[in-house]
């Protein structure tokens, strides 16, 4: 199999020359828990909207962490879900922004093509013209504080992750508008074997049961190191 992630804190990030985060970590337990090890030099890290496209064409592709919903459903084979995660747009407290779904438009968004949270923003009716895209969710970050954008698009964990380990006060900013709530996954090629879909998932419930050394479960237990 082909494992590939993006740059995604603090569910897939590279800190000390070490890929780490909540994906892979589960990635890693549970394939141990079925005997089929999935080692860090396994996985690839790329852009996401490079990663999300080789998904869907490479067989026996597999990418994390990803957000289900009904317009991906059929794309890939799923197994999961390991996290939940808040979709929302994001802005200095400074821009007095008050949203409502008739003003969308008057307001900058930035954004990670074909991220879930751009997905859920542009169905909340902003045009795509509105969007300024990024390759990496660090430079939404640094166009936010600068204010090049007026709002950005992406999941309240990762954000205030990356704010902050820019040296960001998280206290300059708030959510402005909750996109969704979404249940993440991991996607494999629709022509995979669907054994090692089944041995994931395996997996990713034996974590769930397997009593913790700190929460209820080993899974809460990889949550609680992160979040």
């Amino acid at each position: 199999m082909h494992y590939i992630t993006e740059e995604y804190p603090p569910y897939n990030y590279i800190s000390n020359d070490k890929l780490v985060g909540i994906g892979v970590d589960v990635l890693i337990a549970s394939s141990k828990m079925v005997d089929c090890p999935v080692h860090r030099s396994d996985i690839r890290v790329l852009p996401w909207a490079r990663a999300y496209k080789m998904t869907k064409e490479k067989k026996d592709t597999v990418l994390f962490t990803i957000a289900k919903n009904k317009e991906r459903e059929a794309l890939f084979l799923w197994a999961g879900p390991f996290v939940e995660a808040k979709n929302v747009l994001i802005a200095k407290k400074t821009s007095n922004i008050t949203i409502n779904n008739y003003d969308l438009n008057k307001w900058v968004i930035g954004a990670i093509r074909d991220d879930i949270s751009f997905l859920l923003a542009s169905k909340s009716g902003i045009s795509e013209d509105r969007f300024r895209f990024a390759r990496l969710p660090d430079h939404l970050a640094h166009m936010l504080s600068k204010g090049r954008i007026d709002m950005w698009a992406y999941s309240d964990h990762s954000a205030w992750w990356i704010l902050r380990k820019h040296g960001y006060d998280r206290a300059d900013f708030e959510v402005v508008k909750v996109l969704g709530v979404y249940k993440d996954f991991f996607a494999f090629n629709l022509r995979s074997n669907p054994t090692a879909v089944e041995l994931l998932q395996t997996g990713i419930d034996m974590l769930k049961n397997t009593p913790g050394k700190i929460g209820k479960s080993m899974m809460e237990d990889i949550l609680l190191k992160y979040l």
